[in-house]
């Protein structure tokens, strides 16, 4: 039977079907509808939905539907930007003090994602573990450079060179703290 949909065009109806999501029940009448309609129809029956009636993992999803992941992408960027910024800072007062804290800029780096980003992404675990790194091999450059060549391209090609192996060692747990806490929640 013949149905019009919200903009008055006819489509065909489809029978109607339960869905389940996270133990409740949504039930949706499914009519044919043009592409370009159709996120706005998903959006419409999303916003129809009583949350108080859904789990916390429901109301996690939902919330996560409206977030548009472009957004988190680029606040989460823009948290590991600062973040690291702060940990580059941090890490040489602390060095200045006398404290080798090398696995602090990547922690940081991880949490200034994180902390804006508010989504859990792997793929943001990833990008922060990758940026730790370099940013973690760049602090140690600065405050401890080698002798024969002060460039960061020969410290970067001959970090296997690095005279303590506890570097090796707070690098990797950077990068593990980064990824840890940039995927987030």
């Amino acid at each position: 039977m013949p149905v019009e949909n919200e903009v008055g065009q006819v489509g065909q109806e489809w029978p109607t079907y339960n869905s389940g999501l996270t133990n409740h029940f949504i039930q949706l009448r499914c009519v044919r509808i043009e592409a370009e309609q159709l996120v706005p129809f998903f959006v419409e029956s999303l916003m129809s939905i009583d949350e108080r009636q859904l789990s916390n993992e429901g109301r996690a999803i939902l919330e996560a539907s409206r977030d548009p992941i472009g957004k988190s992408w680029a606040l989460g960027i823009v948290g590991a930007i600062l973040g690291g910024v702060a940990g580059w800072y941090i890490y040489g007062w602390i060095y200045s003090q006398g404290f080798y804290a090398l696995a602090f800029p990547g922690a940081a780096v991880g949490l200034g994602f994180a902390g804006l980003a508010r989504r859990p992404m792997i793929a943001g675990g990833v990008f922060c573990a990758i940026a730790a790194f370099f940013l973690m091999v760049a602090c140690e450059w600065k405050h401890s450079p080698f002798l024969d060549d002060g460039s960061f391209i020969y410290f970067l090609t001959h970090l296997h060179q690095v005279d303590s192996q506890m570097t090796m060692v707070l690098i990797g747990l950077g990068v593990a703290l980064a990824f840890w806490f940039g995927k987030g929640r």
